[in-house]
């Protein structure tokens, strides 16, 4: 029988958890000084309401991503993985707080409709790791699959909260026409 990539590998894996989780607070912090705080010939142009929004989605985010990390993910984080994986979503978080910091429009309806399915994208892959995760410890479970709750749609759940997280990145931005092709640079 072949094992999984990751079965049976537990470790705490403090040192790549925290370095991830660093990483990010560095990107967002470098994006917020280099938009906010950075030499006054920058002319630090955008919307507060905006940048208020944003900063709150960030804020969410690494939330989330630091929970998920240290109290959901039992599994040992290679420290190429935490290179790899962290840097990548570390950038995007930069480059994402760049633009939108920047973005002079107004918040308008669109961009609420954007927090909202923010939100919730949030809030479903949140629910969706804490009922596995609460399920994964009793003892009966263990070594089963689970697919109850918000997960016996199968990868529905994880695709909802992607789907919903990635709708409102354009419309916060300012861009709801980019709903199709969200991305931080567009």
């Amino acid at each position: 029988m072949k094992k999984l990539q990751f079965q049976g590998e537990k470790s705490p894996s403090l040192g790549p958890k925290l370095a991830i989780t660093s990483w990010y607070l560095a990107c967002v912090a470098g994006a917020v000084w280099l938009t906010l705080a950075g030499p006054i010939e920058l002319k630090r142009p955008g919307n507060i309401g905006r940048q208020i929004a944003l900063l709150a989605c960030v804020v969410i985010y690494v939330a989330r991503a630091a929970h998920t990390l240290f109290v959901f993910v039992k599994r040992k984080i290679p420290w190429w993985e935490a290179a790899w994986g962290g840097s990548i979503i570390g950038c995007v978080l930069f480059f994402f707080l760049v633009g939108g910091l920047r973005a002079p429009q107004a918040i308008g309806s669109a961009d609420l409709v954007g927090v909202l399915l923010y939100i919730a994208g949030s809030y479903i892959g949140t629910a969706s790791e804490h009922s596995r995760h609460v399920w994964k410890t009793r003892p009966e479970n263990r070594g089963n699959l689970y697919t109850e709750g918000l997960s016996a749609t199968a990868a529905t759940s994880t695709t909802s909260a992607i789907c919903c997280c990635s709708a409102g990145v354009p419309c916060s931005r300012g861009s709801c026409g980019r709903v199709l092709c969200p991305s931080p640079w567009v």
